[in-house]
């Protein structure tokens, strides 16, 4: 026995075609979204960035602000400034941080390999509502930066690099890494 479809109505063809309109501007959207892999690249001396995160991970919320400034020819300075709660129980826990990078990339082409090398300290106070504990975590890093970048204007980042922190006497040492 064959079936026969029910005719589409117009107002499904356009209630489809909104949706899929709307799924392709967030695509776009999404495009850009902050990448955990930094670039090979600096600003040109003189001028200046600011950078802003808002994060939610499970039950930990936070914001971060990064201000940036070339301050030589191949020489980029940083300072982070960040802020998150943990709500993951009651009471929660409060993160406030602050970091100093460095970011020195003497072979820089805008088409072909770039390469340089990334230094970044930090302190996170960390300060848990449901304990008296209150401490400080430092965080230490040093990172190769390589990037190859293409005639079409895609660019390749690849990461490799060394992070240690040290958290109430404890010092954990990683091995890191990350391409994009």
């Amino acid at each position: 026995m064959r079936r026969t479809h029910a005719p589409t109505r117009a107002s499904q063809i356009a209630a489809l075609c909104l949706a899929l309109c709307g799924m392709a501007a967030t695509l776009h959207a999404h495009a850009e979204a902050p990448m955990h892999t930094d670039d090979a690249g600096t600003l040109g001396q003189g001028s200046m960035k600011i950078e802003g995160v808002i994060s939610r991970d499970d039950k930990t919320r936070g914001a971060e602000l990064i201000f940036g400034a070339g301050v030589a020819p191949h020489l980029e300075a940083e300072v982070a400034l960040a802020h998150g709660r943990d709500r993951s129980m009651s009471p929660s826990s409060r993160l406030n941080a602050v970091g100093w990078g460095l970011k020195w990339v003497p072979l820089q082409n805008d088409a072909g390999w770039s390469a340089g090398a990334r230094l970044d300290v930090g302190n996170t106070r960390v300060r848990d509502n449901a304990t008296p504990d209150r401490f400080t975590e430092r965080e230490f890093a040093v990172t190769a930066l390589a990037s190859y970048r293409l005639a079409s204007a895609q660019v390749l980042h690849l990461n490799a690099g060394h992070k240690t922190v040290k958290v109430q006497g404890v010092r954990q040492r990683a091995a890191t890494w990350a391409a994009g």
